[in-house]
């Protein structure tokens, strides 16, 4: 009997099997092509933002203690707090401004004999144009310090005006009398009635203005009063990414007249954020890790304000601050790797511990 033939599989691969093959193909590469652009994007992104951060500046606020720190640093870095040298601790008297530039970003401060210091880089020669010396640290009392979004150069002191000399009356020889002084004029009744009325008629003079100054009412709230039509103000109420800032006008609180309209700034360096009172009661500013607000995870700044009116006097803010809790999806971190979410909520968290400390560290009123 002749041999039989094995058994034989055959597949039939149809022509659209093969153009749906291709078509898929083409997605997958077209899908990562496009993932490996928005990564290079946010990477280009990320460095950009890196690139225009303003170093952690700081200066004392009032007199403070400072102490040096040898033995401290290892390439930039700091070494393990036991390896430290310290020395004695100095003060910094109230009418000296010295600048400081913080070992780490974000600066991070020590426990030292109970204590919190900041180790920070003293400025060349005591002027931050000069750059700051980062071969040498020193430790600065946390609480006495304030941070500068940059450089700001202290204005020179009024040149001194020369004393005027008093008055003095011409002297005459004993044997020779002075001139004979003529009778003071009799006052005239009817220009005298007249220049009271002229008196009474006329405005009271304009309110002056109270310096600006920030009452910490516990929690997340102030009481900011400034200055109608002055500069900017630095309040020190912290800020921080992800979070709502509400500002309102207290009329009770403030001068009579126009009220104003108060603007905000935020931000720090060329990224500056101002935005201004948009309409009547309360406001509200949200800081967010997306755009238009371009600061890192990582940012800490500080809340300035201002008021613009047509009257003089002062007009009072109600501030209140609160933490954002938004979804995984409005943030900015890479989805695709695992841990990447709790890493950046680890971030959040440990910033908003940073204010916190500030925070605690303010007097309630």
């Amino acid at each position: 009997m002749p041999g039989t033939s094995p058994p034989r599989v055959q597949l039939l691969i149809s022509g659209k099997f093969v153009a749906l093959l291709l078509l898929s193909l083409s997605l997958l590469a077209g899908g990562y092509y496009w993932y490996n652009r928005q990564q290079e994007a946010q990477e280009h992104l990320r460095q950009t933002q890196e690139r225009f951060k303003a170093p952690p500046y700081f200066v004392n606020r009032g007199s403070t203690i400072i102490r040096s720190c040898s033995r401290c640093l290892d390439i930039g870095k700091l070494k393990p707090q036991t390896d430290w040298k310290m020395g004695p601790a100095k003060e910094i008297p109230a009418t000296e401004q010295r600048w400081f530039l913080a070992v780490e970003d974000p600066p991070m401060p020590v426990t030292v004999s109970g204590v919190l210091m900041l180790p920070v880089h003293p400025a060349f020669e005591d002027n931050p144009s000069f750059g700051f010396d980062q071969n040498r640290m020193m430790l600065v009392l946390y609480q006495n310090l304030e941070r500068k979004p940059w450089i700001v150069q202290s204005s020179p002191p009024p040149s001194a005006q020369p004393p005027i000399p008093p008055a003095t009356s011409p002297t005459f020889p004993p044997d020779e009398p002075g001139p004979a002084m003529p009778p003071p004029p009799e006052p005239d009744p009817v220009s005298s009635n007249a220049e009271s009325t002229l008196t009474s008629t006329l405005p009271p003079p304009p309110m002056a203005a109270s310096p600006p100054k920030v009452d910490f009412l516990g929690g997340h709230s102030w009481c900011v009063s400034l200055p109608r039509n002055a500069n900017w103000f630095d309040t020190g109420i912290p800020i921080v990414v992800e979070q709502v800032v509400k500002i309102a006008i207290n009329t009770q609180g403030s001068s009579s007249g126009d009220m104003g309209r108060w603007s905000a700034l935020l931000g720090s360096g060329p990224t500056d954020r101002m935005l201004n009172a948009s309409g009547v009661g309360p406001q509200q500013i949200q800081v967010t890790e997306t755009a238009p607000f371009t600061e890192g995870v990582g940012w800490v700044g500080s809340l300035r304000l201002r008021i613009t009116a047509g009257a003089s006097g002062s007009t009072v803010l109600d501030i209140r601050t609160e933490y954002l809790y938004r979804p995984r999806e409005v943030h900015l971190f890479g989805n695709d790797r695992p841990g990447a979410w709790e890493a950046h909520q680890q971030q959040h968290r440990e910033v908003r511990m940073r204010a916190e400390r500030i925070i605690s560290q303010m007097p309630v009123k």
